[in-house]
């Protein structure tokens, strides 16, 4: 428990998915508990090792990150991301012209506490005072975090432009097969939660539990990005959850291939 709670703390440097790992998996030790599987003291007793661990962890790198540069690091850069994700200025992605948040905690002599309420006021009177759509809004930036497979396109970004490899046919065959692949995933992610829902979920199979961890995970994830920064690469972060479901459907349809030869 101590050693994924450091996990998880070290993790929410990188991109702050742990807040929405803790949710999932609060939410399986409620489910449980109503469904009389399990002594809810006890696992949340395991919950509470997982948070402290995290959060000790956490403080620790703030404390070093605070004594190698010189000044507060801001605990909570939750306007930041929401500022930039939610600006009709922008289109929900990283510019120079969303990315205001630095500027103002340097003006204000890095008090976050005052750059957030003054982002927050901003970002509110865009939303009230600037005319956009705001549904073609969300659904650009749903097509922007989920309309494609990222890894082809990461590698043919990083091949010179002027080189051999650029002109050749088989960079464009591997962004097809790609792209392929990451249709035969969500097609596979769709079977899981379908098969899941018709067989009730027997909640005392380990595989359930691990498939309803998953998809809560993806769905807190979804949801997350509707309201924050958007970056294709990032769903990179929840990759292996897709494959654990997509891998449970594969298991059902091999066994009813099974069955029927």
């Amino acid at each position: 428990m101590i050693v994924a709670g450091l996990f998880l703390g070290i993790s929410s440097f990188f991109k702050p998915i742990d807040k929405i790992i803790y949710i999932a998996i609060f939410m399986i030790i409620i489910t449980l508990f109503l469904t009389k599987k399990i002594e809810l003291v006890k696992y949340l007793k395991y919950f509470i090792i997982v948070l402290f661990s995290s959060f000790i962890i956490t403080q620790v790198i703030y404390i070093h990150l605070d004594n190698y540069i010189g000044h507060n690091v801001n605990r909570n850069v939750s306007m930041f991301f929401l500022y930039v994700g939610l600006t009709p200025n922008g289109i929900g992605t990283w510019s120079p012209e969303t990315a205001i948040y630095l500027d103002m905690a340097k003006e204000n002599n890095w008090d976050y506490k005052k750059t957030d309420k003054l982002i927050k006021e901003k970002l509110l009177d865009e939303i009230t005072n600037i005319k956009y759509n705001k549904l073609e809004f969300f659904l650009n930036k749903i097509k922007i975090a989920w309309g494609s497979e990222i890894y082809p396109s990461m590698v043919n970004a990083t091949i010179d432009s002027d080189g051999p490899l650029k002109k050749d046919k088989w960079i464009e065959k591997i962004r097809s097969i790609g792209e392929i692949y990451y249709l035969l995933i969500w097609i596979l992610f769709f079977i899981s939660i379908f098969v899941s829902i018709k067989l009730n979920c027997n909640l005392n199979d380990l595989t359930y539990l691990l498939i309803l961890y998953s998809f809560l995970l993806v769905f807190g994830f979804f949801c997350l990005l509707l309201l924050s920064e958007v970056q294709d690469r990032y769903k990179l972060v929840i990759y292996p959850n897709f494959s654990i479901i997509s891998g449970y459907a594969l298991e059902r349809i091999f066994n009813k291939l099974d069955n029927f030869i």
